[in-house]
């Protein structure tokens, strides 16, 4: 049998171009009503902010009506330039205000451990370890896992100096914390310290079980 282009009686081919058609029709309905949905604000209705800046300008109404979740969300959005000029004052300014309240379930723990990390980097303000430790003590005390690490790596000394720094029994105590709440890079780092002895005496075995983690 000679190979070839396989032929479609006429009625197929219209019948092919009609279905295809029909699916461009329903993915043209289907997108509309994700806009109409789920693109909406599911209690007032509102058409929901879809650029950067429409973003900011959303964020900025309600962080301005003191709602610590915008604010700590617009903090990151000055931070890095995302939507609006990159200004780490504002930036700064807009954290604060979320540490106002400092409840897990809001942005204030988070909005700490932000600017904390700013300050160990010296991004967008001047670098300031000991400001740094102050700000994650605070969002570790508000239950934010994240900042205990990093107050743990602080105490351990790599971040730089500061008031009671190094403290190498105080970071494994705060690396036990992190590790037990599951953070892998936590456990990660007090496998390290037992296998090399650091902060605590020497235990090859406990290093094999965090390492498994």
């Amino acid at each position: 049998i000679k190979a070839g282009r396989r032929k479609y009686p006429k009625t197929v081919k219209a019948d092919i171009t009609k279905k295809k058609e029909g699916q461009a029709d329903k993915l043209k309905e289907l997108q509309k009503e994700l806009k109409e949905t789920h693109m909406r604000c599911p209690d007032c209705r509102a058409k929901l902010p879809e650029s950067n800046e429409e973003i900011v300008a959303h964020l900025r109404r309600n962080a301005e009506k003191g709602y610590s979740w915008a604010q700590a969300q617009l903090g990151p959005r000055y931070r890095d330039g995302i939507g609006v000029r990159r200004s780490g004052r504002q930036a700064e300014r807009w954290y604060r205000a979320a540490m106002e309240d400092m409840s897990l379930m809001d942005g204030g723990p988070q909005a700490a451990f932000n600017l904390g990390a700013m300050y160990t980097k010296g991004e967008g303000v001047r670098k300031d370890v000991e400001e740094a430790k102050k700000l994650y003590t605070m969002a570790h005390e508000a239950g934010d896992r994240d900042a205990t690490l990093n107050l743990a790596r602080l105490f351990e000394g790599v971040c730089g100096p500061a008031i009671g720094v190094p403290d190498l029994e105080k970071a494994v105590k705060l690396y036990r914390q992190a590790a037990e709440a599951g953070g892998a890079h936590a456990q990660l780092n007090l496998a390290l310290c037992y296998d090399n002895g650091d902060g605590l005496l020497q235990e090859k075995a406990a290093a094999k079980v965090w390492y498994a983690k």
